[in-house]
Protein backbone atom coordinates (compact mmCIF):
# COMPACT_ATOMS: atom_id res chain seq x y z
CA UNK A 1 0.00 0.00 0.00
CA UNK A 2 2.64 2.91 0.53
CA UNK A 3 4.27 1.81 -2.38
CA UNK A 4 1.19 2.65 -3.88
CA UNK A 5 1.12 6.02 -1.76
CA UNK A 6 4.90 6.74 -2.47
CA UNK A 7 5.76 5.56 -6.29
CA UNK A 8 2.19 6.68 -7.95
CA UNK A 9 0.88 9.01 -5.97
CA UNK A 10 -1.92 7.32 -4.71
CA UNK A 11 -4.01 8.66 -1.83
CA UNK A 12 -3.67 6.88 1.39
CA UNK A 13 -7.23 5.69 2.03
CA UNK A 14 -7.76 4.71 -0.90
CA UNK A 15 -4.89 2.74 -2.00
CA UNK A 16 -5.83 0.96 1.78
CA UNK A 17 -9.14 0.08 0.97
CA UNK A 18 -8.13 -1.66 -2.11
CA UNK A 19 -5.34 -3.00 -0.12
CA UNK A 20 -7.26 -4.31 2.69
CA UNK A 21 -9.95 -5.54 0.46
CA UNK A 22 -7.72 -7.55 -2.07
CA UNK A 23 -6.33 -9.34 1.24
CA UNK A 24 -9.41 -9.78 3.00
CA UNK A 25 -8.05 -8.79 6.37
CA UNK A 26 -10.42 -8.90 9.63
CA UNK A 27 -11.10 -5.96 11.46
CA UNK A 28 -8.57 -6.34 14.12
CA UNK A 29 -5.50 -6.99 11.44
CA UNK A 30 -7.46 -3.85 9.37
CA UNK A 31 -6.99 -1.73 11.68
CA UNK A 32 -3.02 -2.36 12.70
CA UNK A 33 -2.67 -2.04 9.36
CA UNK A 34 -4.17 0.95 8.46
CA UNK A 35 -2.69 2.48 12.00
CA UNK A 36 0.97 1.22 10.63
CA UNK A 37 0.19 2.57 6.98
CA UNK A 38 -0.86 6.04 7.94
CA UNK A 39 2.34 6.25 10.33
CA UNK A 40 4.85 5.41 7.49
CA UNK A 41 2.94 7.90 5.12
CA UNK A 42 2.91 10.55 8.54
CA UNK A 43 6.45 9.72 8.62
CA UNK A 44 8.04 10.25 5.50
CA UNK A 45 5.88 13.39 5.02
CA UNK A 46 7.80 14.75 8.60
CA UNK A 47 11.14 13.41 7.09
CA UNK A 48 11.01 15.21 3.54
CA UNK A 49 9.71 17.86 4.97
CA UNK A 50 12.87 18.06 7.29
CA UNK A 51 15.18 16.98 4.52
CA UNK A 52 13.51 20.38 2.66
CA UNK A 53 14.20 22.96 5.13
CA UNK A 54 17.79 21.96 5.85
CA UNK A 55 18.38 21.71 1.53
CA UNK A 56 16.82 24.85 1.91
CA UNK A 57 19.45 25.93 4.59
CA UNK A 58 22.17 24.80 2.26
CA UNK A 59 21.05 26.35 -0.86
CA UNK A 60 20.57 22.88 -2.40
CA UNK A 61 17.74 24.65 -3.93
CA UNK A 62 16.73 21.50 -6.71
CA UNK A 63 16.68 19.23 -3.91
CA UNK A 64 15.03 21.27 -1.28
CA UNK A 65 12.45 21.76 -4.48
CA UNK A 66 12.02 18.12 -4.79
CA UNK A 67 11.72 16.87 -0.85
CA UNK A 68 8.93 19.78 -1.17
CA UNK A 69 7.04 18.45 -4.15
CA UNK A 70 7.09 14.84 -2.17
CA UNK A 71 5.73 16.90 0.51
CA UNK A 72 2.61 17.98 -1.22
CA UNK A 73 2.43 14.89 -3.11
CA UNK A 74 1.45 13.55 0.68
CA UNK A 75 -0.45 16.31 2.07
CA UNK A 76 -1.57 18.19 -0.72
CA UNK A 77 -2.86 21.18 1.45
CA UNK A 78 0.13 22.35 2.96
CA UNK A 79 0.78 25.89 2.39
CA UNK A 80 3.82 25.74 3.97
CA UNK A 81 5.20 23.56 1.59
CA UNK A 82 3.86 24.72 -1.48
CA UNK A 83 5.96 28.20 -0.44
CA UNK A 84 9.13 26.31 0.34
CA UNK A 85 8.65 24.78 -3.22
CA UNK A 86 8.01 28.23 -4.40
CA UNK A 87 11.06 29.91 -2.70
CA UNK A 88 13.45 26.86 -3.52
CA UNK A 89 12.13 27.16 -7.47
CA UNK A 90 12.37 30.75 -7.66
CA UNK A 91 16.58 30.47 -5.86
CA UNK A 92 17.13 27.82 -8.54
CA UNK A 93 15.95 30.48 -11.44
CA UNK A 94 12.61 28.66 -12.52
CA UNK A 95 10.61 31.72 -12.25
CA UNK A 96 7.53 29.91 -13.78
CA UNK A 97 7.28 26.65 -11.54
CA UNK A 98 7.63 29.10 -8.59
CA UNK A 99 4.65 31.45 -9.79
CA UNK A 100 2.41 28.13 -9.60
CA UNK A 101 3.90 27.16 -6.44
CA UNK A 102 2.91 30.35 -4.93
CA UNK A 103 -0.30 30.32 -6.65
CA UNK A 104 -1.23 27.04 -5.02
CA UNK A 105 0.16 28.17 -2.27
CA UNK A 106 -2.76 31.08 -2.25
CA UNK A 107 -5.42 28.57 -3.62
CA UNK A 108 -4.92 26.25 -0.44
CA UNK A 109 -5.30 29.20 1.98
CA UNK A 110 -6.16 32.65 0.55
CA UNK A 111 -5.84 34.14 4.25
CA UNK A 112 -1.97 32.93 4.23
CA UNK A 113 -0.12 37.08 4.48
CA UNK A 114 2.97 35.22 3.86
CA UNK A 115 2.06 33.28 0.56
CA UNK A 116 0.99 37.05 -0.60
CA UNK A 117 3.94 38.34 0.21
CA UNK A 118 5.98 35.89 -1.06
CA UNK A 119 4.18 36.18 -4.64
CA UNK A 120 4.37 40.04 -3.91
CA UNK A 121 8.19 39.73 -3.94
CA UNK A 122 8.65 37.52 -6.83
CA UNK A 123 6.52 39.63 -8.80
CA UNK A 124 8.02 43.07 -7.94
CA UNK A 125 11.00 41.23 -8.79
CA UNK A 126 9.86 40.42 -12.45
CA UNK A 127 9.26 43.89 -13.01
CA UNK A 128 5.17 43.60 -12.70
CA UNK A 129 4.41 46.13 -9.84
CA UNK A 130 0.26 45.80 -10.28
CA UNK A 131 0.22 42.50 -9.24
CA UNK A 132 2.93 42.68 -6.99
CA UNK A 133 1.25 45.38 -5.29
CA UNK A 134 -2.37 43.61 -5.03
CA UNK A 135 -0.55 40.87 -3.28
CA UNK A 136 1.42 43.06 -0.64
CA UNK A 137 -1.79 44.97 -0.15
CA UNK A 138 -3.68 41.53 0.96
CA UNK A 139 -0.51 40.55 2.94
CA UNK A 140 -0.63 43.93 4.76
CA UNK A 141 -4.68 43.47 4.92
CA UNK A 142 -4.47 39.90 6.69
CA UNK A 143 -1.88 41.07 9.25
CA UNK A 144 -1.28 44.82 9.73
CA UNK A 145 0.63 44.49 12.24
CA UNK A 146 3.79 43.65 10.34
CA UNK A 147 6.36 45.78 8.93
CA UNK A 148 7.70 43.90 5.92
CA UNK A 149 4.73 43.53 4.84
CA UNK A 150 3.56 47.26 4.89
CA UNK A 151 7.50 48.38 3.69
CA UNK A 152 6.86 46.10 0.95
CA UNK A 153 4.00 47.54 -0.08
CA UNK A 154 5.20 51.16 0.34
CA UNK A 155 8.10 50.25 -1.96
CA UNK A 156 5.79 48.54 -4.70
CA UNK A 157 3.70 52.21 -4.68
CA UNK A 158 6.63 54.08 -5.09
CA UNK A 159 7.77 52.13 -7.83
CA UNK A 160 4.99 52.65 -9.59
CA UNK A 161 4.41 56.67 -8.64
CA UNK A 162 2.36 56.92 -5.97
CA UNK A 163 4.26 58.84 -3.88
CA UNK A 164 1.19 59.59 -1.23
CA UNK A 165 0.59 55.85 -0.66
CA UNK A 166 3.95 54.87 -1.07
CA UNK A 167 4.72 57.76 2.02
CA UNK A 168 1.68 56.30 4.19
CA UNK A 169 2.94 52.75 3.94
CA UNK A 170 6.67 53.44 4.78
CA UNK A 171 5.37 55.37 7.48
CA UNK A 172 3.31 52.94 8.91
CA UNK A 173 5.99 50.26 8.45
CA UNK A 174 8.25 52.70 10.42
CA UNK A 175 5.95 53.14 12.95
CA UNK A 176 5.27 49.59 13.69
CA UNK A 177 9.48 48.44 13.44
CA UNK A 178 9.51 50.68 16.69
CA UNK A 179 10.01 49.52 19.86
CA UNK A 180 7.11 50.90 21.99
CA UNK A 181 8.69 52.54 25.20
CA UNK A 182 7.08 51.32 28.27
Amino acid sequence: MTRRVFERGAYTDHAFRAEAQRHELDVRDRAFAMRLSYGVVQRRRTLDHVLARLSDRQKKWNTAASHYRRVLQLDSHSVEAAMGLGRSLKEAGDESAARLAYGRAIEIDSSSAAAHNDYGVLLYQAGEVDPAIEHFANAARLRPEEPAFRENLGRAYRKKGMAKEAERELAEAARLSTPSAS
